[in-house]
């Protein structure tokens, strides 16, 4: 047994099988550089298919050679053209020194060169999408975003790797894992596979300006998978959030302590559950809380409102909580969908165009997919019943007007109208409306509503006519006392009557009239003589009446009623309230006077006349001449024939009133 012993070689080759390995083990959080360039020797030994990758330059124990070969697998995608449970290495046993490693191969040589290629070019074409100037959170929620909108979960667990992946379009967790890494890696991202036994599930870590957090795309694109659906809950978070239990679905079983900062705990993509697009220099998605479009700060980590809307998913008797809207940028504009609709949006003015119009069922999101095709989601609900991917293309915009129809409107009338050509300036009518007066007031144009004199055409526009209203001022009411003298002049020759007559039924110009004052009292005389019988005076005003009088104008120097009415009409309607007195302004030559009925408007009156009934406001003259609206009206005015008791005022008794009858 010795000599066999001696004759047995130095060398000794052990074969690891490394499926006694967990399959997910979190890395060394410090690795020599030994174990590191190990890892670069045994990668670039499998790139070139080699039966035989010698490391011995390493000196790496079995141990240390076990922990490379695990976190090797979990840190180069690329290794999947390699059996990790099959690999083994040879060790000197007398030094306990790894010099071999032997990988074992699921490809001949040319087919896992090709099988290589073919998946670097597919993540090198993702990673073109990119821009340069973006910030590594910025590339890294593209990546998110990407791999949840374009990849589902394989429920039949047949799809682990990278290559899969992306031929099947869909995979377990370690798929969702390798394909983030190898896009971390083009970009120089820090990235590592992060895992739980517990839980047998298995994410990333990323590392940002030298702090880790955690990413877990698998759980952020909902399963059973809901096409156009992605959720930010788990992007960029803590140890902290991502094992909170009262978090939707926490993590547990993993090693804490590595990713303590909380930055990005609430960012502004935690309320997206739809892709958030870049555009024109600003991030945009749509917030699942609200109908509502923002802009998201990488800066602040806020949104910021930039377009609301209006729309709910109706359910059977009701309507689905929240906002079902996906988001694109195609052509320097947003697409997002409501119901039944999908909208073009403009961003940068708020204009709006329908662009698509479903005619039964209902749209639960908009996206890219990974052949840059517009897809609308169709299904029966928001949990991806009867899902379905339809590819729509946006039609071409309207042509650009030339000529805009710009109308004037008055009173909801147009008024007048213009064809203008764009960016010319918009004429303005030469006359100017009218509106009608009413028993309020009378109206004159202002101006047109929103028109000024450089305004150009650049759409179809109405602009309305504004009013100014002038209210009619209430007239004096005279009671037991004269009336003011008139200080204007009236618009009719003077009516004054001779000094030498005087109304048979008016009292002497010494005496007050019985109906104004008690005896003790003493009021002027009215300016009328009191010596002749030809001309009669005021009557008192009956019941009010409503009367056309052609071609009326308004006194503008006399009194006004309440309710009188003025326009530049052809005709005008007065009306006028019932009254027991008429008082009346007087002319140039005299004061106004007030006769008053003691009995009520309609004791002793003569029928009046309708056409003088309807009169708007009255100027007396002399004499009981009448001047309306420029018509000189001669009335008639009968006195009350009642006694007054205990009055001084001479002419009152039984043979005056005799006497009067007889001058009637």
């Amino acid at each position: 047994m010795k000599k066999l012993a001696k004759l047995i070689p130095v060398l000794l080759c052990a074969i690891l099988i490394l499926a006694s390995v967990p399959a997910f083990v979190f890395p060394a959080a410090a690795e020599t550089d030994a174990m590191t360039k190990a890892m670069e020797l045994i990668y670039e030994g499998i790139l070139n298919h080699e039966a035989e990758i010698d490391i011995s330059e390493c000196g790496l124990s079995t141990d240390e050679c076990k922990e490379v070969l695990t976190n090797f697998f979990d840190i180069y995608p690329y290794a999947f053209v390699a059996d990790r449970s099959k690999t083994s290495f040879s060790y000197v046993s007398s030094t306990n020194t790894v010099t071999v490693v032997k990988p074992t191969y699921f490809y001949e040589a040319d087919d896992a060169k090709a099988v290589i290629e073919s998946v670097d070019k597919k993540v090198d074409a993702i990673v073109s999408k990119m821009k340069s100037s973006w910030s590594i959170p910025e590339k890294l929620l593209f990546i998110h975003d990407y791999i949840a909108c374009n990849f589902e979960y394989d429920l039949s667990f047949q799809s682990s790797e990278i290559h899969s992946f992306f031929e099947k379009k869909k995979g377990t967790c370690n798929s969702y894992c390798m394909t983030f890494i190898a896009l971390c890696n083009k970009i120089n991202v820090p990235c590592v596979l992060e895992s739980s036994q517990d839980m047998y599930h298995a994410w990333v870590r990323v590392q940002i300006d030298g702090q880790w957090y955690h990413v877990d795309v698998t759980h952020d694109d909902a399963t059973p998978d809901k096409l156009g659906r992605v959720s930010h809950a788990q992007f960029l978070v803590s140890d902290k959030k991502i094992s909170d239990r009262s978090f939707f679905d926490p993590h547990y079983g993993f090693e804490t302590g590595y990713c303590t900062s909380e930055k990005y705990d609430n960012a502004f993509w935690t309320e997206s559950t739809s892709s958030i697009v870049y555009l024109n220099g600003k991030w945009y998605y749509c917030s699942s809380e609200a109908d509502q479009i923002k802009t998201g700060s990488f800066s602040s980590l806020s949104g910021l409102v930039v377009h609301s809307f209006d729309t709910m998913w109706s359910a059977d008797g009701g309507y689905w909580p929240g906002c079902y809207s996906g988001l694109i940028a195609e052509n320097g504009k947003l697409l997002y969908n409501t119901e039944n609709e999908i909208i073009e949006l403009d961003p940068s003015t708020g204009a709006t165009r329908s662009i698509f119009t479903l005619s039964g069922g209902q749209i639960y999101s908009v996206f890219r997919d990974a052949q840059d095709a517009l897809i609308y989601v169709k299904a029966s609900n928001p949990n991806g019943e009867n899902q379905s991917k339809n590819a729509f293309t946006v039609p071409e915009p309207p042509a650009e007007p030339t000529e805009f129809k710009i109308r004037f409107m008055s009173e909801g009338v147009e008024f007048a109208s213009y064809t203008v050509k764009k960016e010319d300036v918009i004429p303005c009518p030469e006359d100017v409306p009218f509106k009608r007066s009413d028993d309020r007031a009378r109206y004159e144009f202002s101006l047109w509503s929103g028109y000024s004199s450089n305004l150009r055409a650049t759409e179809d526009r109405d602009f309305t006519a504004v009013f100014s209203e002038i209210a009619f001022t209430t007239a004096p009411q005279s009671t037991n006392a004269p009336s003011t003298t008139r200080n204007s002049t009236t618009r009719a020759p003077s009516t004054t009557a001779p000094a030498s007559t005087q109304p048979a039924n008016t009292a002497p110009a010494s005496t007050a009239p019985a109906s104004s004052a008690p005896a003790s009292s003493s009021v002027p005389a009215t300016s009328a003589p009191a010596t002749s019988s030809s001309q009669p005076a005021l009557t008192s005003t009956p019941a009010a009446s409503s009367e056309t009088v052609p071609g009326s104008t308004r006194d503008e120097s006399g009194p006004n009623t309440p309710d009188a009415s003025y326009s530049g009409d052809p005709e005008v309607t007065h009306n006028l309230p019932v009254k027991s007195s008429v008082s009346g302004s007087g002319s140039a030559n005299g004061p106004s006077t007030t006769v008053a009925d003691p009995e009520g408007p309609n004791k002793d009156k003569e029928p009046s006349s309708p056409a003088k009934d309807a009169l708007p406001w009255i100027i007396a003259g002399a004499g009981g001449v009448v001047v309306v609206g420029g018509i000189i009206v001669i009335e008639k005015v009968v006195m009350p024939k009642r006694r007054m008791k205990n009055s001084s005022v001479a002419g009152t008794d039984d043979s005056d009133d005799k006497d009067n009858e007889e001058r009637k």
